[in-house]
């Protein structure tokens, strides 16, 4: 049978080509979206997380090197007091108790062991010598105290021992001891649970009138010259060490406040 409309099949065959032409690159283009954000949707998490962990390095980074630096300051810090320990000699007296009475005693001992104390230690040399000097003196020591009890009416006795310890920092004058470990000559009246009285024994600094503030320039010569200069600048503190001291703290401060606005 003869197709009486020949030109309308043609048409309709080139309509639907140029559909198919058209929906093809748009179905290619949705699949090839959905299949993007699929891809998104899978790896959200370990984008983030990648994200997090360089935040964490970077943050574990700052914390070492603030540690470090910390850790520098430290061992300096260290350094320098035990430098110091190795030249210096401490003595204390520790009073039987808190009381009036106790405490009273022990200045009376510390005034003798001093005065007795103050013509053999200026023969010392060096530390070695003042030990050695000590050493032999530590049962005079003891005597002297046990007389001063009894003088006063005590019935307790002393004793007298050189021995290294822990001790807090500790202001005497102008000068200022970094805590930590030294050897001392401890002088311990009775139970020696009370308030201890200390100084400087060697380089002398004991036997000056410690009422004043001030350590005499004539002793800080003598700690001068056994301390390095690093050793002696440490341990007198002037206004403008304490400014510092002041600007240090209220930059920590100020640091701090940064940190915590940035993590809110």
């Amino acid at each position: 049978m003869k197709d009486h409309y020949p030109h309308k099949k043609r048409n309709l065959y080139c309509t639907t080509d140029h559909m198919f032409q058209k929906i093809i690159p748009s179905c290619l283009i949705l699949i090839i979206t959905i299949f993007y954000i699929i891809y998104l949707l899978q790896n959200e998490g370990m984008i983030w997380t990648e994200h997090t962990s360089f935040k964490q390095q970077d943050s574990i980074s700052t914390n070492i090197h603030n540690d470090v630096s910390q850790s520098t300051e430290t061992d300096r810090e260290l350094r320098i007091q035990q430098g110091i320990a190795q030249e210096i000699l401490r003595f204390h007296v520790i009073a039987n108790s808190d009381s009036e009475e106790d405490q009273a005693l022990k200045l009376k001992v510390k005034d003798a062991v001093t005065r007795a104390l103050q013509p053999k230690l200026d023969k010392a040399s060096d530390i070695t010598e003042a030990r050695n000097i000590l050493s032999e003196e530590l049962y005079h020591l003891e005597e002297l105290s046990d007389k001063i009890i009894q003088e006063n009416g005590f019935t307790y006795t002393a004793s007298a021992s050189i021995e290294k310890g822990y001790f807090p920092l500790k202001v005497y004058g102008d000068l200022t001891l970094p805590p930590g470990e030294y050897e001392a000559v401890r002088i311990e009246l009775g139970s020696a649970t009370g308030r201890n009285w200390w100084c400087i024994m060697f380089p002398p600094l004991c036997f000056v009138d410690a009422t004043y503030n001030v350590i005499p320039e004539s002793s800080k010569e003598e700690l001068k010259y056994v301390l390095t200069e690093e050793e002696y600048d440490s341990i007198f503190s002037n206004k403008n060490d304490k400014e510092k001291v002041k600007v240090k703290v209220s930059f920590k401060l100020f640091s701090f406040l940064d940190k915590w606005i940035d993590n809110k």
